[in-house]
């Protein structure tokens, strides 16, 4: 994305997605001694702003119950049966070498890992129930 693009609208006429770039893009952010991560001030001062500008958007875009916690951001979602569902907003600030590939390597691992899991699982119901049908029908 070019980002001077942002630096040319108003805040008010840019999308969700371009306000949080614009955000980001507008910091000269300091690396720690390592220059593996952002230095924790900055990185604090980061995490807190971008969930304020993330609150706002869902804000903008009818989430009307956001509550600001000591947990911090709250989001309020009615639930006909439940009542209200509370979900924090928490954002993390991850190292600059953070492998993203690996990580997303993993997490597809673990989902297939799951489905074969419930496979398994669901194999091993109907194999129970069949041996319940098969002695239900010699006992008649």
């Amino acid at each position: 994305m070019d980002n001077s693009k942002l630096f040319n609208k108003s805040l008010e006429e840019l999308e969700p997605l371009e306000k949080v770039l614009e955000f980001i893009y507008r910091y000269d952010y300091p690396l720690t001694d390592s220059g593996k991560s952002i230095a924790q001030k900055e990185r604090n001062e980061l995490k807190y702003n971008l969930t304020e500008v993330i609150a706002d958007i869902l804000e903008d875009n009818g989430i009307n119950y956001i509550t600001r916690t000591s947990d911090g951001y709250i989001m309020e979602i009615q639930h006909e049966k439940l009542g209200v569902i509370p979900i924090e907003i928490n954002i993390k600030v991850k190292n600059i070498d953070f492998d993203i590939g690996g990580s997303e390597e993993d997490w597809q691992i673990r989902v297939e890992q799951r489905k074969e899991k419930e496979e398994r699982k669901q194999a091993a119901l109907a194999a129970k129930e069949a041996r319940r049908q098969a002695r239900e029908a010699k006992l008649k």
